[in-house]
């Protein structure tokens, strides 16, 4: 089972391969909300790891049960904003990955820099909370994304 570190260092191996996928190829965008999700994952799972040893969470409804803000596990719960954030990362990967339309079911569901712009954003929150209960550190990253440049994060920037 992986550690809280290990989790931690895929997670900051995902975001150094999205910061080189964004640089030569920036319309790749389904990609790059997808890594945006699974960065978060593996920062979830880092919490998990340190606050529950021993769990193995190797589905995400597992994961969801484990930090849903009003279910029964209250040690390793997220705080409502950061659930949020982590929930619609889930869910822009979704739409991503499988073109999901959860408006529209009868059609396919497209990704384009909005919903990177969305991603960056959630995935910020989720690693300000990891800093604030943490202390982790993280470098900012550039990005070229126009939704950058609108937004207020702390880990990200538009180049």
């Amino acid at each position: 089972m992986p550690t809280s570190e290990e989790h931690q260092n895929q997670a900051l191996h995902n975001l150094q391969f999205l910061k080189e996928v964004n640089s030569h190829c920036n319309n790749y965008y389904d990609w790059q909300v997808t890594v945006c999700f699974y960065s978060s994952l593996h920062f979830i799972n880092a919490h998990l790891n340190k606050v529950d040893i021993g769990v193995d969470f190797a589905t995400h409804e597992l994961v969801d049960q484990y930090i849903r803000p009003h279910g029964r596990i209250r040690k390793t719960q997220l705080e409502e904003n950061t659930y949020a954030s982590y929930r619609a990362l889930q869910t822009l990967s979704r739409r991503a990955r499988y073109l999901r339309n959860d408006k529209n079911p009868d059609k396919a569901a497209f990704t384009g820099e909005k919903h990177f712009g969305k991603a960056i954003y959630h995935l910020d929150q989720i690693m300000t909370y990891m800093k604030e209960t943490y202390h982790m550190t993280f470098n900012t990253v550039e990005l070229t994304c126009e939704r950058l440049k609108k937004q207020d994060c702390n880990f990200f920037q538009h180049l």
